[in-house]
């Protein structure tokens, strides 16, 4: 449940924060975050190799806080500049999970406790 930090083909972590506890519908989708060592800095890997500190915190980045990183640092070139990076990726990721949350939602609508449908039988006209 959450996002997959893997580094190497190995768990870091899985990372929560990216969930909503109170949605069960969060249980059926699946993230990974895949990179290798070469990226540790950028990810924030911390000397025991067990988790991606710079990434975990990203998971509340919000559309304003991208609006303001770029108009803090308008006219310069932030695609190499590693928090920004970083920031695109979380961004990246919360678009396609509002969107995977979305379609979940619209697949169970109507379908609540209580809802049983009958089977719809054909007219014997």
């Amino acid at each position: 449940l959450g996002v997959s930090i893997i580094r190497a083909d190995r768990e870091l972590d899985l990372d929560a924060a990216w969930t909503n506890p109170s949605d069960p519908r969060d249980r059926w989708w699946g993230v990974e975050v895949e990179f290798p060592p070469a990226l540790d800095e950028l990810f924030g890997v911390t000397n025991s190799k067990q988790s991606a500190q710079n990434f975990s915190n990203l998971a509340k980045v919000t559309e304003k806080d991208r609006e303001n990183y770029e108009k803090k640092y308008e006219g310069t070139r932030l695609d190499s500049d590693l928090h920004w990076i970083l920031m695109k990726i979380a961004l990246g990721i919360k678009a396609n999970l509002r969107d995977m949350r979305h379609h979940l939602k619209e697949q169970g609508a109507g379908r609540g406790i209580g809802q049983h449908k009958e089977p719809s039988t054909p007219n014997s006209g």
